[in-house]
């Protein structure tokens, strides 16, 4: 139970709280209860035993002088000072998401404190009014608003119980960074970080020049001015927005927040266009209809236009039918890659069979009956191959650089936060790090999830600024190529409740069939992201040890789609023992794909000589695998955790295992010593795991990775063999 206290100070502001407050209490959900009071309402004895936050100025609320007395932060009569800086618009505000309570160190309090009620209140709902979930769940020490922007944030170090300072580590000052560079009639280019001039320059001309050929296509003209701001890294703009997508748009505040580097040249995406429309021709009812537009008039939308992935999408035999394409929940929820790019050619096809003016016409009201579906959709199935589909398909195909052997690592996004995932520079140095051992190639792992192993859902991906989205995929990619090493894109379903995709099995040709269905839509966006962005491999699952043997021809079946969406080498990771000796889906991929985990030996203490020669039988055993299929093996992932006896389970939890980084290295040894002799066979390994930052083993000393471990001197020693 959270104990909320706001400030009491006016009939016109006490009752603005209140309704603060009851917003707040409902974005919590069932398991956190908000009780919220007026500060004049509140016991002593609540103070000293509640999780308390307070919100509010100290005017209105006297509580915040003395529980803000031990933080870093000093209220004043004209405001408050922060990291040597002094914010006094009256606008200003800061937050402090978890800090001692002063009256009872060891329970955490909280604030949201103001310079102006007022104007604390209006920045609140300006700034969290559409997701209130971000007030009190806020994972971050503390945040600093000033005009309406963020401007700090960062976490505390805990220094004492009960005073805890500013971890420079983690600190981040964007007060001097935002730069206006070029203004033209309808743009403001705002820069955030260092953006490259090289990248940026030709922007607005070319934002200039779209909306040109928009009014010339709705006959109006464009009077809004947008601010159109750069971020230089997903970081930055996650770090400030709370939003690490490529681009987004503001429609309250006519504003565009895009990256703006070397990641993305001759990527647009043109999201002003959607501001354009929408001043233009209002908001439509159906998502489809505005996205379309936007996309159709992007130049070079994904590098080589939505034509040309719609065309990849329908000979995959992934067209959207027009059902889905106008359900709007649907289309939200949807890949912004597959649907976008349909979207686009379906207006294109709507201004074919109805011309412009009928069009515009029914642009903004446009909800198409049952009948009307039906009677369009033959004709949008015959629309790409007549209209869209170049005559010649070759313009765009992987050449990928493929190592003799992959001296790789399995890159896990670790700790969640926009500033230590994949997007982070913390994954950038990591990666660095990786390079400096040898390393040769990463398998970069998004994940998506599964409820229940035996019914089948909608396979979600992640878009919120600290999971593993697109961009901070696409970030590390580009960076592991930058440094030289290969990239393998490795979606996996995560289940809880002990479950793993091995327990997959539907338990009706229904549910199979459905499951089918919604892994290829979360698939197939990963093959377009891995082909957009030119990386090397693509695995199409991750061990389903269930599902491929019962179901081996479907997987099949999804790999001769993925093909003619991805052109890159096909791998599936299937998991050791059964499914990987026995599953026969192997004809439709370029390697067989093997999540290493046989037990190395049952005995507490095995001498390097059984190690080395259990997994010299397991190699034995692969290698007529290889033989049967006359087709190369990787390990897609192979590791054993730093605790007493890894050997004996190695895929295992630690369950209280004690710490022991020899007995990991000596597995780690194990393998290396038979790998140099099955070159021709056994084409590389992924070793399960290396973080996207490197705090995290120590943080987590049992686990897989062995960063800063006796394992890591093997590795660098034995990859410089390879």
């Amino acid at each position: 139970e959270v104990l909320l206290i706001y400030g009491d100070v006016s009939a016109e502001l006490t009752p603005k709280y209140e309704a603060l407050a009851k917003q707040l209490q409902g974005s919590l959900g069932k398991r956190i209860k908000l009780l919220a009071k007026p500060f004049s309402k509140v016991s002593d004895s609540e103070l000293d035993t509640s999780l308390v936050c307070l919100i509010g100025t100290t005017k209105s609320n006297p509580l915040i002088a003395e529980f803000a007395l031990k933080t870093p932060f000093e209220i004043t009569d004209k405001g408050f000072q922060f990291s040597e800086m002094s914010f006094h618009n009256p606008s200003d505000f800061f937050m402090v998401g978890v800090y001692p309570n002063p009256r009872n160190p060891t329970i955490s309090m909280s604030m949201i404190v103001g310079n102006s009620d007022k104007e604390l209140l209006n920045a609140i709902n300006a700034i969290y009014g559409k997701n209130w979930r971000g007030v009190m769940r806020n994972n971050w020490g503390y945040q600093v608003y000033s005009q309406g922007k963020k401007v700090m944030l960062g976490k505390f170090a805990m220094n004492s119980n009960t005073t805890w300072e500013i971890d420079s580590k983690a600190h981040w000052d964007f007060t001097k960074q935002a730069e206006m560079l070029e203004e033209t009639t309808h743009f403001k280019l705002i820069k955030h970080g260092e953006v490259n001039p090289k990248y940026a320059s030709g922007l607005l001309p070319m934002a200039e020049q779209t909306i040109s050929e928009i009014e010339e296509f709705v006959g109006k003209q464009f009077t809004g001015k947008i601010n159109y701001h750069a971020y230089s890294t997903a970081e930055i703009k996650g770090l400030l927005i709370n939003d690490i997508t490529h681009s987004n748009v503001d429609f309250d505040n006519l504003e565009v927040n895009i990256i703006v580097n070397e990641e993305y040249e001759g990527n647009h995406l043109q999201s002003e266009n959607k501001l354009v429309f929408r001043q233009l021709l209002g908001k439509p009812k159906l998502n489809v209809l505005e996205i379309g537009l936007s996309v159709r008039f992007a130049n070079k939308w994904q590098k080589l236009g939505h034509e040309f992935w719609a065309s990849r999408l329908y000979q995959s035999g992934n067209l959207v039918p027009i059902s889905e394409l106008v359900d709007n929940e649907l289309f939200d929820k949807e890949s912004r890659l597959v649907f976008d790019c349909m979207a686009g050619v379906f207006v294109d096809f709507l201004l074919q069979e109805w011309g412009k003016e009928t069009f515009l016409k029914k642009y903004a009201s446009w909800q198409p009956t049952p009948a009307e579906i039906e009677k369009l959709q033959k004709s949008w199935e015959d629309f790409i191959p007549k209209n869209i589909i170049p005559e010649n398909d070759s313009v765009k195909k992987l050449n990928p650089t493929i190592p003799d052997y992959f001296k790789g690592f399995n890159f896990a996004h670790e700790g969640y936060q926009v500033y230590d995932g994949y997007g982070s520079e913390e994954a950038t140095n990591s990666l660095k790090r990786l390079e400096s051992i040898g390393t040769n190639a990463v398998a970069i792992v998004p994940y998506s999830s599964m409820g229940d192993p035996n019914k089948p859902n909608f396979l979600r991906l992640s878009n919120w600024a600290g999971g593993e989205t697109d961009e901070s995929v696409v970030h590390s990619a580009f960076e592991a190529k930058k440094l030289g090493m290969h990239v393998l894109l490795k979606p996996q379903i995560w289940l809880g409740r002990g479950s793993w995709p091995g327990d997959v099995e539907m338990k009706s040709e229904a549910d199979w069939k459905l499951f089918f269905d919604y892994y290829n839509r979360w698939t197939r966006h990963y093959a377009m992201l891995a082909e957009i962005h030119e990386m090397d491999m693509f695995c199409i699952g991750v061990e389903f040890a269930k599902a491929t043997l019962a179901k081996p021809q479907k997987w099949m079946d999804l790999a001769h789609s993925t093909r003619k969406i991805y052109t890159g080498k096909l791998t599936y990771a299937a998991n050791w023992g059964e499914e990987a000796e026995n599953a026969k889906i192997w004809s439709a991929f370029d390697y067989i794909g093997i999540n290493c985990y046989y037990p190395l030996s049952k005995s507490a203490n095995p001498t390097q000589t059984e190690l080395n020669e259990a997994f010299g039988k397991t190699m034995k055993m692969l290698k007529n695998k290889s033989s049967e299929y006359n087709m190369p093996i990787v390990f897609t992932e192979i590791g054993f955790r730093s605790i007493e006896e890894p050997w004996k389970q190695p895929h295992a939890e630690a369950n209280g295992a004690d710490y022991n980084e020899s007995s990991q290295a000596n597995c780690y040894q194990a393998v290396f010593e038979n790998l140099p002799e099955n070159r021709d066979w056994c084409k590389g390994v992924f070793w399960w795991k290396w973080p996207s930052y490197m705090g995290y083993a120590k943080k987590n000393a049992k686990s897989f990775a062995p960063t800063n471990k006796l394992s890591e001197k093997i590795i660098y020693k034995n990859f410089s063999k390879l």
